[in-house]
């Protein structure tokens, strides 16, 4: 591979991803983004704050004058899906066919998020440009603390455009520092997706339980019943992620824990449902409940709610499939769960209702993934 002090990328889109994805960027430009990276930002807001955090030139608006100038390797594509088509029509499709006449370096496209699907960028951009989307580990570090070992990279090639062996080696090299990179089809990245983000109702079933509690004057907050939730989980599968931080079936008291650890260990398994139903491969399934539902859980146990909620916006995409699974959970889930709850602590739950929230789990990834396949045209 080329000296990584030679590669040029320029990133389309500063939102979250595109901030997050510096600790790539970064280091396969080998520690210095001055000369080597370009930042594409749609308008001046926040300028400033982002001249002092990233050391390198940031284009507003005009982002093809800007990429005729750096000639990048790789462009990070990060914009809200929305934007992506004109964005691909009003600057990739001049600024590739210009590299095409002058034999020019033709970037790979990296992009991010459900929409469009990877043969749309063929279509547009022609053959010869590789595109690769992206399901990044979005936990770099947790708390302070190193966390990359607890989730992973999922990428999706067209089946129709095979990529060179040395594009896909530094395709994952640039993914590296956050871990490791498995092959999804498109035909499943859809649904694998929203398996994987409707593990965020396990944060909105921690707060079912501490406010129920708070009610009732009993002990326990979200902290309790995910560290509870955590323990069950491990107890179900013993081949969960490593913990991160300690977890134990005695921080909730024996009713409260009893119905926080079967509400998890339900919930999981109707996430498994919707994988078997959904004919999704076995990588998929394995990830959900050893490593998805582990780092969403160690989220809920390290920070306040305030901070969770804060975290969940900058994961969502306004339309997008986790604002589509938090709110479907708060529609359709939430009261059903806290009815159950006080029914369990008052000693009348039916035992029936465990199979219905299981249900309701696999009803739930079901909703998220028919959002998704909206999105995803």
């Amino acid at each position: 591979m080329e000296n990584s002090r030679d590669t040029k990328i320029a990133v389309i889109g500063m939102g979250f991803i595109g901030r997050y994805m510096r600790v790539c960027y970064e280091k396969i430009c080998g520690g210095g983004l001055r000369g080597n990276v370009l930042l594409c930002k749609a308008t001046g807001s926040g300028l400033e704050q982002m001249r002092q955090e990233f050391d390198c030139d940031i284009a507003v608006g005009g982002t093809l004058p800007a990429l005729r100038e750096l000639q990048p390797d790789i462009i990070l594509l990060c914009p809200p899906p929305s934007q992506i088509p004109g964005v691909v029509r009003d600057e990739l499709v001049p600024y590739c066919e210009e590299q095409r006449k002058r034999g020019g370096v033709l970037p790979d496209i990296y992009t991010f998020g459900p929409r469009p699907k990877i043969d749309f960028y063929y279509q547009a951009l022609g053959a010869d440009v590789n595109t690769v989307r992206i399901l990044p580990n979005l936990y770099y570090t947790l708390g302070g603390l190193p966390a990359v070992y607890l989730d992973d990279n999922y990428i999706t090639f067209s089946a129709a455009h095979e990529w060179p062996a040395w594009n896909r080696q530094r395709l994952n090299a640039f993914l590296s520092p956050i871990g490791n990179a498995y092959e999804i089809s498109e035909e499943d990245s859809i649904p694998f997706l929203a398996m994987r983000t409707t593990t965020h109702c396990l944060n909105e079933m921690c707060f079912v339980i501490a406010d129920t509690l708070a009610e009732r004057g009993l002990p326990g907050d979200h902290k309790k019943a995910a560290s509870v939730m955590r323990a069950a989980l491990r107890g179900e599968w013993n081949d969960v992620a490593p913990e991160l931080v300690p977890c134990s079936m005695n921080d909730l008291d024996p009713l409260p824990r009893g119905f926080a650890a079967k509400s998890a260990v339900n919930f999981v398994y109707g996430l498994l449902d919707f994988s078997r139903d959904s004919r999704l491969p076995e990588l998929t399934r394995g990830a959900i409940r050893t490593r998805r539902a582990e780092v969403q859980l160690v989220s809920v146990c390290l920070f306040s709610r305030e901070q969770i909620n804060a975290i969940t916006r900058s994961h969502a995409t306004k339309g997008g499939v986790c604002e589509k699974a938090c709110n479907f959970f708060e529609d359709n889930c939430k009261r059903e769960m806290k009815e159950a709850f006080q029914k369990y602590l008052d000693g009348g739950l039916d035992e029936s209702w465990w199979a219905l929230w299981r249900k309701k789990a696999c009803e739930t990834a079901g909703a998220v993934a028919r959002h998704g396949l909206t999105l995803a045209n």
